[in-house]
């Protein structure tokens, strides 16, 4: 702060200086004026006296003295005529009067006063007469005294005729320097007038002036004080600041060095003032670059750290050691050029601290890395015996049993689902966390999405005498959104209604309003009339682990993940979810959603099983999602019969296939089931053991554990891919308890074809082999293609995998298999329209499969048209029936009562594209 304070004051300061060179021109300008003004007074006073000694010389009483003189004269020569007169003899005497009367015009005419006589018209035409008579009579007193006499009556008339002039001369001569002497004064009293107006001018000005110089001096005085003060100030702060601070001249040499400095670096204040900062302070590597920094530096703005904020450096201590430090550099102006400030820091304690946080960070990243792992060997400890479970139920399915027997066995399958479905709960929380939840938005119609997912939870419900109702309002127009989200929340906050209510009510309320740019908002009200949730549990309501019931009053199952689930989707999706609920009376949960509306397509879904999962693979983005053409029609186009890799009783090929897995019991079951069906098995307990079999052995299909003692499932496919094997091409899929999305971009990486998740359902095994069904088996090949109509369902197919299944789990399995169709039509679309014949053949392979082993013989025998054409790199027309074809199917399927669920009849939606 102190700092900020002495800068604020140096700022000022500079301001101050800085209008002061702002006024400089208005000083100017008032120095030349007053400069000016004290000359004209000089002028003026110069003129004055000159003046005043004029008047001291009296030239004009010097021309009356003169004429009143004449006048005089003229009176003694008349004096002297009259004598003369009277006397004759006299005549001497009158010449000399006559002499003297001539050299007194004479005087005037040569003397100081013929200028003032010549200035006077008057006076000078009366000095013009007398000059005219002594001309006239000159000669006559020249001559001799009889002469003289002789002609005295001539001189008397020529002095008769100027008798008067002397008289007038002398008035005139009066007059004139009266009039003079008035000017003289009259031109005095200007100038003593005009030198007392500049005289007090400048008299005003030098006050003035004297009294800024004083106003001046006292800012100066004032500046001077504070300029010291602020050098206290700053001495002050350099002293007490907990940085370090350095001044530097151009040069480097060090100016200033405060006493945090001598604490950061050692170094006393002595040692390093007037010594080059680089000698001292810098590290010796770093030495020639701040000597040429300090040599090619020309401006701020050109500097790479001089006012450029906060920079991290390395320094160079006293005792040898370097130390971090952070550094911010500014320049000023001094004496003999600039100077840097800089304001220095120890940063060691923070870099210290970052390391441990940094250490601490990476322990953190270590333990989430740990409890994923923890949870992938869990998923895989819990699945493989899992696995074990569920398949030894399927084959007991098989077998003849009672009813108590039966019971049993229901109870085994529910109590694994469960178990399962905790155990999916648990990875579905790490796979949110770790970003794998990013899915392609589809068109959605939520008037068909709700009910139809609202169908396979009716089971559920129908165990709680429970009623489920739903309602859409608002603009229902499609729209888009990503599918296996949307129906994961939904499903957890219904599922959670419905365990929570007995005997009561749960409604899904969906409202959509329209807003700008062509977005919806989604607002989804799930309530129930159930137990409710305590106000200080609906703190903690959405984290992890977390149940509304007491440990040990639990009045249902579960893991206490879902609602997490679900706050972890929402946020993805951008949106809120709230809870609102009073213990004893229900619940409401909202979430509200901005999606954008999408075109005239629609969505056709199937009811999916109460937990809203189907093990689809987790990229699957679309599973459980149709979309079809409409209108439909009653019967289908003409098409060829089945395709040739498969029987058309829906039997799947014989093949051989190698299992590898280290569980004995995993493999036993795996055994059996597939012996059932009819296949040839050899079976490997680890990764050398599958090498050594695959290399001798030409197999058709290779079952692949991941996790194998001596050599892991994935390096084991790469040494069969490498390797000259007899089976280096059989399809190799891997089977393991738990796939992240990139441990299978690994396992494709390693050469396998696909994945099966533990633990494997029959309808995902013969999936699979009725894709992976070889086209040269023997006795296998198929019929030519006939124009004949191909029912849409094999019903003695659907038969049998109901005599193999039972009626409840074939239910189950084919619901799942409508899920996944539609993923599969979208990319044989999307194939076909890549013009990918290669893709678009294997996927139609793929799909063909499917529909056989589920009987939609229709749908077989296009898709196996579709394939055939796509292998001779051409188009099928019949790409443009699949999606009529598969809305059929689909209306058959609900219409024969192959997939409705338990307790109703309702069929799934459908609409018009």
């Amino acid at each position: 702060m102190t700092t900020a304070v002495f800068s604020a004051k140096a700022r000022r300061l500079r301001e101050w200086v800085a209008g002061l060179g702002k006024k400089a021109p208005l000083r100017h300008a008032g120095a030349i004026g007053l400069t000016a003004a004290i000359g004209a007074l000089a002028l003026l006073c110069i003129h004055l006296f000159d003046r005043i000694g004029a008047l001291r010389a009296l030239p004009y009483d010097n021309l009356q003295w003169s004429l009143s003189q004449l006048e005089v004269d003229h009176l003694r020569m008349l004096l002297s005529l009259e004598q003369l007169e009277d006397d004759e003899s006299d005549v001497e005497a009158f010449r000399k009067a006559y002499d003297i009367f001539y050299s007194r015009v004479t005087l005037i005419s040569n003397g100081s006063a013929a200028a003032d006589v010549h200035l006077d018209p008057a006076l000078h035409h009366q000095h013009e007469l007398l000059r005219s008579f002594l001309r006239n009579t000159v000669e006559i007193i020249d001559g001799s005294d009889a002469a003289f006499l002789a002609r005295l009556p001539e001189f008397k008339t020529e002095l008769a005729r100027v008798s008067e002039v002397p008289r007038r001369l002398s008035l005139s001569a009066v007059e004139m320097s009266a009039r003079m002497s008035d000017a003289d004064r009259a031109e005095i009293v200007r100038l003593l007038k005009s030198t007392g107006a500049f005289g007090a001018i400048v008299l005003l000005a030098l006050s003035a002036a004297y009294l800024f110089l004083r106003r001046q001096r006292g800012e100066l005085n004032r500046r001077a004080r504070r300029l010291e003060q602020a050098g206290e100030m700053r001495d002050s702060i350099l002293r007490a600041s907990l940085d370090a601070i350095i001044v530097l001249d151009a040069k480097g040499i060090v100016c200033d060095f405060n006493g945090s400095a001598e604490k950061i670096f050692g170094f006393s204040r002595e040692e390093v003032i007037g010594r080059p900062m680089g000698e001292s302070l810098v590290p010796a590597r770093f030495r020639a670059a701040h000597a040429k920094g300090l040599a090619t530096y020309e401006s701020r703005d050109t500097s790479a750290i001089v006012d450029k904020g906060r920079i991290e450096l390395t320094a160079l201590h006293a005792e040898g050691h370097e130390l971090p430090i952070e550094l911010s550099i500014s320049e000023t102006s001094g004496q003999n050029g600039p100077l840097f400030v800089s304001y220095i820091r120890d940063i060691t304690d923070i870099r210290r601290a970052q390391a441990e946080l940094q250490e601490a960070r990476d322990k953190a990243i270590s333990a989430n890395r740990a409890k994923s792992r923890f949870f992938a060997i869990m998923s895989h400890e819990m699945r493989t015996p899992l696995n074990g479970i569920v398949s030894s139920l399927e084959l007991l399915r098989t077998e003849p049993l009672n009813e108590t027997q039966l019971n049993f066995l229901r109870i085994a399958e529910s109590s694994s689902e469960v178990l399962l479905s905790h155990i999916d709960d648990v990875l579905d929380i790490e796979k949110i966390n770790a970003g794998n939840t990013n899915q392609p938005p589809v068109r959605i119609t939520m008037e068909h999405f709700v009910p139809a997912l609202l169908d396979g939870m009716r089971p559920a419900a129908q165990a709680q005498d429970t009623e489920v109702n739903w309602s859409v309002t608002g603009d229902t127009a499609p729209l888009m959104a990503p599918p296996r989200m949307l129906q994961q929340i939904l499903t957890n906050l219904v599922s959670n209604a419905i365990k929570f209510t007995s005997g009561g009510h749960v409604r899904v309320d969906t409202r959509m309003s329209r807003m700008e740019d062509d977005l919806c908002r989604l607002v989804l009200s799930i309530s129930d009339t159930g137990t409710g949730i305590a106000e200080k549990a609906q703190e903690t309501i959405f984290d992890d682990f977390i149940s509304a019931d007491s440990p040990y009053e639990r009045s249902s199952t579960g893991t206490g993940l879902g609602l997490g689930i679900v706050r972890r989707l929402v946020e993805r999706l951008d949106g809120t979810v709230r809870c609102e609920s009073e213990a004893g009376k229900g619940s409401t949960f909202t979430v509200e959603l901005v999606l954008p509306y999408s075109g005239p397509r629609e969505l056709v879904i199937a009811p999916s099983d109460p937990g809203g999962d189907h093990d689809c693979p987790d990229d699957d983005a679309q599973a459980g999602l149709v979309f079809a053409d409409a209108p439909r029609s009653a019967t289908l186009p003409a098409a060829v019969a089945p395709s040739p890799q498969l029987p058309t009783d829906g039997r799947i090929v014989p093949m051989r296939i190698l299992v590898v897995d280290d569980d004995a019991n995993n493999r036993e079951l795996l055994d059996i089931r597939l012996r059932r069906e009819g296949h040839m098995v050899s079976l490997a307990s680890d990764g050398f053991e599958a090498v050594h079999l695959a290399s001798k052995s030409r197999f058709d299909l290779i079952l692949m554990d991941i996790s194998l003692p001596n050599m892991s499932g994935t390096r084991a496919t790469r040494e069969i891919r490498a390797s000259r094997a007899m089976s280096r091409q059989a399809p190799i899929y891997a089977v393991t308890a738990h796939a992240m999305p990139e441990e299978i971009r690994e396992f494709e990486a390693a050469g396998m074809a696909g994945c099966l998740i533990k633990p494997i359902r029959a309808r995902e095994l013969h999936s699979l082999l009725a894709e992976i069904t070889p086209q040269n088996a023997p006795g296998e090949s198929g019929p030519a293609p006939q124009d004949h109509c191909v029912p849409t369902l094999d019903h003695e197919c659907l038969t049998a995998l109901e005599t193999l299944l039972g009626a409840d789990n074939r239910t189950e399995r084919l619901s799942v298999f409508l899920l996944e169709g539609n993923h599969s039509l979208q990319q044989i679309g999307a194939a076909a329209e890549a013009r990918d014949f290669q893709t678009l053949a294997a996927l139609s392979h793929r799909f063909a499969g499917a529909c056989a082993t589920f009987g939609a013989a229709a749908m077989n025998s296009l898709l196996g048209a579709v394939e055939q054409q796509a292998k001779s790199g051409q188009k099928a027309r019949e790409l443009g029936d699949l999606g009529e074809c598969w809305a059929i199917t689909l209306d058959a399927y609900s219409n024969g009562a192959h997939i409705a669920a338990k307790g109703t009849n309702r069929p799934p939606v459908h609409a018009k594209v």
